[in-house]
Formats: C-alpha cells, sequence, structure tokens
C-alpha cells in the first residue's frame, strides 16, 4: 500500500488521476482500492497499465490522506527479496 497526503487542495481540484500498472509480487485478478480518510472513493482491477480517474468530494479538509492499496495478498519472490504490488507513475489534480 502508499499513502499521499493532500494539504489544502483547491476548490478546483475535483479529480485525482492516478498513472499506475501492476508490479511482479501481485496475485491473480487483484482489485486496487483509493480511499480518503478511510473511505473508499476509487477502484478497478489491476490487470495491466491504467489511467485512474477518481472524483474527490466537493468539501475536503485541511489534510487528507489518500491511500492506495489492493484486496489480494502478495507474493513473497523466490528471491526473498521486497515484494511490489503496484507502480505509481503520476499522480495529478484536475478539474476534468
Amino acid at each position: 500500500s502508499a499513502e499521499l497526503l493532500l494539504m489544502n487542495p483547491s476548490g478546483s481540484s475535483t479529480f485525482l488521476n492516478i498513472d499506475l500498472e501492476r508490479g511482479p509480487s501481485l496475485a491473480e485478478n487483484p482489485s486496487f482500492f483509493v480511499s480518503l480518510d478511510g473511505n473508499v472513493v476509487g477502484s478497478l482491477n489491476l490487470n495491466g497499465y491504467h489511467r485512474m480517474k477518481v472524483k474527490l468530494p466537493p468539501r475536503m479538509k485541511k489534510e487528507n490522506v489518500i491511500r492506495l492499496f489492493v484486496d489480494r495478498p502478495q507474493e513473497v519472490p523466490e528471491s526473498g527479496g521486497r515484494t511490489l504490488c503496484f507502480r505509481v507513475f503520476r499522480v495529478k489534480l484536475t478539474e476534468k
């Protein structure tokens, strides 16, 4: 999982755009979720590269925790190295 801290969002930024892809440690047919302060605001089936657009609520707090996570357990690599369930390439706030 990963967490982003969104500080003082402007009223005009209503969408969170995320470019991401499935990582090598992820189990088959996983679901990817985006939560805002504990509430799921977006999800998709993560089976490749995706551009995800999540609508944010119109009124947000000064400090907002956005959490990115998957629902399937990760597979531990045979080498015993670190696990990588997903890769995020870009996160951007937009009006449309």
